[in-house]
């Protein structure tokens, strides 16, 4: 199991993301694993952004077709263009009214 998310709301996801060759990280990316195949497809990329303190920060959709569990993808990729691997972190989406429960 993970982390409950309310379908059609947004969720504040900060990422913690360094680079050991030294180029620094260039971007970070978040999408639901709408498809099951652990790799970004059918669903909208987010953009992370970065803060005064490194730390990568995405305002998440929670827009996704089917409630219950899924992943939520995560990667990076550093300023000469290497990307990592994708991170893959479980959440179960619930329905709004469930959340109010």
């Amino acid at each position: 199991t993970g982390r409950m998310l309310t379908q059609m709301e947004k969720v504040r996801v900060t990422v913690f993301a360094s680079d050991d060759q030294r180029s620094g990280v260039g971007k970070v990316e978040l999408a639901f694993d709408l498809d099951n195949s652990g790799e970004f497809g059918a669903g909208a990329i987010i953009p992370a952004k970065v803060d005064a303190s490194g730390r990568w920060i995405a305002d998440v959709p929670v827009d996704v077709p089917n409630l219950g569990p899924t992943r939520l993808l995560v990667r990076a990729t550093d300023r000469v263009g290497n990307v990592s691997e994708f991170k893959k972190v479980p959440v179960v989406v619930v329905s709004p009214m469930e959340a109010e429960e």
